[in-house]
């Protein structure tokens, strides 16, 4: 499991299809109106993750990338995984599952937490949302009983609940976890607040799917100031969260501001990805829809190709969630 679990650490794209499909939304070329809606049932948590919630592995370990937004918030409109790789892990993801509810210990019961999220995010992978929700159900269960009221791993679990329920559409219970977790993490500094900013990143994008953009713009903005003031969070959060910030700007008009946050995300992303990785292509998209708003057409069409170029690069990985280039602003 750990090739996967460094693959999908320090490589995860967050963003891989709502940024594209946002990008190309917030064109001003009509042709992109008809951009094709998420994938269902894909979603990039870490199977059996010391760099899942609840794992051993601490927040900066590079072998496990930024594990809060990559193995806690991906959703299925927001995929790395495939389908086939998911599969793949599912066997074996249960079996853990079994092996754990043997151990009757209380860091037995903790480690069944960690478990049951990890199963019930390949669940969600391949499109089984009803054998998913019991088991994050259950985790938070779990880890309520037996974590300090305060304790981040609940805030996180509650997360994970909230994301489920906005993936299902069911945007009254996913707000209520979301803001569950949202306030749990507001304790400053360390692993609180990192799960914060990521419930704040959720709530933005709750809001932005409702057509809230003035709600949505108020989180982005929280999470992007939580991961910018916390660097124990990691570049990779923040700059993911800009790509989200800068998309919701160009919403409300704020082309210049949202050029400026996307153009810090590119640059982000080739530092800790280098230039070539699918992440750093949706970052560019995000920027070339800021640069056609604010009429700098040629740079716009040269960061499309840019992007372009590397998704054709990675379609064997990003089939699942890869735009036509038919949909994007020319």
């Amino acid at each position: 499991m750990r090739k996967i679990l460094r693959w999908t650490g320090g490589a995860t794209a967050v963003l891989i299809l709502s940024v594209a499909v946002r990008a190309a939304r917030t064109s001003d070329d009509p042709q992109s109106a008809t951009a094709p809606p998420p994938a269902s049932g894909v979603h990039a948590e870490s199977p059996m993750s010391r760099c899942a919630p609840g794992g051993d592995a601490e927040p900066a370990d590079p072998s496990c990338g930024s594990i809060y937004i990559i193995t806690v918030t991906a959703s299925s409109e927001t995929a790395y995984w495939n389908r086939n790789q998911c599969g793949q892990a599912e066997s074996q993801a249960e079996e853990t599952v079994a092996l754990a509810r043997k151990d009757e210990s209380p860091q037995g019961k903790l480690t069944l937490a960690s478990a049951l999220t990890s199963l019930a995010g390949l669940y969600r992978c391949l499109g089984k949302p009803g054998r998913a929700e019991p088991l994050y159900r259950e985790a938070l269960d779990i880890r309520t009983e037996r974590l300090a009221p305060n304790d981040p791993d609940i805030a996180v679990s509650a997360m994970n609940l909230g994301d489920f329920f906005r993936d299902q559409r069911e945007y009254s219970s996913a707000e209520a976890f979301l803001q569950w977790a949202f306030l749990m993490g507001e304790t400053p500094g360390g692993k609180a607040s990192c799960v914060s900013g990521s419930a704040a990143y959720l709530l933005g994008k709750l809001h932005y799917d409702r057509a809230e953009y003035n709600r949505a713009l108020q989180y982005d903005r929280q999470a992007y100031r939580i991961f910018e003031t916390q660097p124990e969070c990691g570049r990779f959060n923040l700059a993911v969260a800009g790509v989200e910030l800068s998309l919701t700007l160009l919403q409300g008009g704020g082309a210049r501001e949202a050029e400026s946050i996307s153009a810090r995300a590119v640059a982000e992303l080739k530092t800790e990805l280098g230039d070539a990785h699918p992440q750093v292509a949706l970052a560019l998209l995000a920027h070339a829809a800021c640069l056609r708003k604010l009429r700098e057409g040629d740079r716009a069409t040269t960061e499309f190709a840019e992007a372009h170029r590397i998704l054709d690069d990675h379609a064997h990985s990003t089939a699942a969630m890869k735009v036509d280039s038919a949909t994007m602003p020319k």
